[in-house]
């Protein structure tokens, strides 16, 4: 007989983020820092806001009042030059995700949590051991301004650049308009129009007409701008670019959005032009249609656009031929269907020597992700008969294929040894494979029988 057992995975979701402050010092929760939380009480590497209402742009009062409260966290470009991903967990409720970085910060994503809750990360650098530390949860932060797009002193910039300027935490669109967010030509206003994104999280400005070639331009944040809670941005703040220079505007840009659908969609995708240069493509969970990835300085020509997605999802349109323009931005669209992310697993127990009547195994499983902590107590699979096989379909990880699970064989009879580790560790467990797990078993007679088994043969050898 074989069982076909389909294991809903402990993979704990944590809606989280990491918050990217572009001001460094230290402060109180008034100015926008968290007090401490650095790994020597030093000015915390990520920052974190105080609790607020999931979605609280698009939020009703009555709505308002049953959303679970989500703090918003990030680190600076850069904070992590090399690093690849972060995995983040509530100490006081064990929930936890791993999401991946993008230039050394993570733009902020929620994660639930309360005032007074620490937050436990692990970032990946690309060494043996991940940089841990704690931060908490504080009771008030101002927001800030995250990042902005183009950086400070970027250059060769795009005429038709869309201006991106990422928040701490969500911000109340009606503060968001172009007295308070906007570019500047020598401190004259641009004409343009501002929006905001559905979460709150990014405001991105247009220009009304392509910008001028080789000119400085500001992009501004004025004081005014409040959060979902009435609350006043933390600081102003300016960031310089300069456009591409006249007559040598021999590029473009892409911008790659992903509609998902299915199930498991929040795996890391990557942007690649021409199959070859790779554009990190973080998706948080759920997909944000609102959010494409931007691709700068695009020589002018024909290209080809290619979405590499997770290894559980497939890409419904294929590569993009595309034709960029000199100052010219492009937009792109990719349809994703996504399947459950799960890992088979065929269990058996070959079993020699005299098996007692009636011995049916327990199959016990422990599985837990990259850098969870600590994992679970072990989960009864089901029962399994000698040299029969247990077919176990359950959860492994989204980023990278590794997923730690123990297997366990019980109720072997006293008369019967397992021949090997039991539990078992089996870490290899790769999406759209098998993980074969065996339990040799070898079953002798009860000394009792033995002795009397010998006993009768020695009495029939008597002459």
């Amino acid at each position: 007989m074989i069982s076909d057992i389909l294991l809903h995975g402990r993979v704990r979701l944590l809606a989280a983020g990491l918050l990217l402050a572009l001001v460094a010092g230290s402060g109180s929760c008034g100015d926008g820092l968290a007090p401490g939380g650095g790994p020597d009480g030093e000015t915390p590497v990520a920052m974190v806001s105080n609790p607020v209402t999931a979605n609280a742009p698009a939020a009703t009062a009555s709505a308002a009042l049953l959303a679970p409260a989500v703090a918003y966290v990030s680190l600076v470009p850069g904070t992590y030059p090399t690093g690849v991903s972060a995995t983040i967990s509530n100490r006081r409720t064990g929930a936890g995700l791993r999401v991946g970085l993008v230039a050394g910060g993570l733009d902020p994503v929620p994660i639930a949590a309360e005032a007074g809750d620490t937050l436990a990360f692990a970032i990946d650098t690309g060494g043996v051991q991940p940089a841990r530390f704690d931060q908490p949860v504080p009771v008030a932060m101002r927001a800030r301004v995250v990042r902005t797009d183009p950086p400070p002193g970027k250059r060769d910039v795009s005429l038709n650049v869309r201006v991106l300027v990422v928040f701490s935490e969500p911000m109340d669109p009606a503060s968001l308009t172009g007295a308070t967010l906007g570019l500047e030509l020598a401190g004259t206003p641009v004409e343009g129009e501002v929006t905001l994104s559905a979460d709150g999280l990014e405001a991105t400005f247009q220009a009304a007409a392509d910008l001028l070639p080789g000119t400085d331009y500001t992009v501004v944040v004025r004081n005014g701008i409040r959060d979902s809670d009435g609350s006043e941005l933390g600081a102003p703040l300016t960031a310089d670019f300069t456009t591409v220079p006249s007559g040598t505007a021999l590029s473009g840009a892409i911008e790659v959005v992903v509609g998902a659908s299915g199930t498991d969609m929040d795996g890391e995708y990557a942007a690649t032009l021409d199959g070859a240069r790779r554009f990190p493509l973080i998706v948080a969970y759920p997909i944000q249609p609102d959010r494409p990835t931007y691709l700068p300085g695009v020589p002018a020509g024909n290209h080809v656009v290619s979405l590499v997605p997770p290894i559980n999802c497939l890409v419904q349109d294929g590569p993009r031929s595309v034709t960029v323009t000199a100052g010219d931005l492009i937009r792109v669209a990719f349809s994703v269907a996504c399947v459950p992310f799960l890992g088979t697993v065929r269990i058996t127990a070959p079993t020699t020597g005299p098996i007692p009547n009636s011995t049916r195994y327990r199959v016990m499983n422990e599985d837990f992700g990259y850098w969870d902590y600590g994992g679970g107590p072990l989960t009864d699979l089901g029962a399994l008969e000698p040299n029969d096989t247990m077919v176990v379909r359950t959860a492994m990880s989204k980023w990278g294929g590794i997923y730690w699970h123990t297997f366990g064989l019980g109720d072997v009879p006293a008369t019967c040894i397992v021949q090997g580790p039991n539990p078992t560790e089996a870490d290899t467990l790769t999406f759209g494979d098998t993980l074969d797990v065996e339990f040799p078993v070898t079953c002798s007679l009860p000394s009792s029988s033995a002795s009397e088994s010998s006993k009768a043969r020695a009495r029939g050898s008597r002459p």
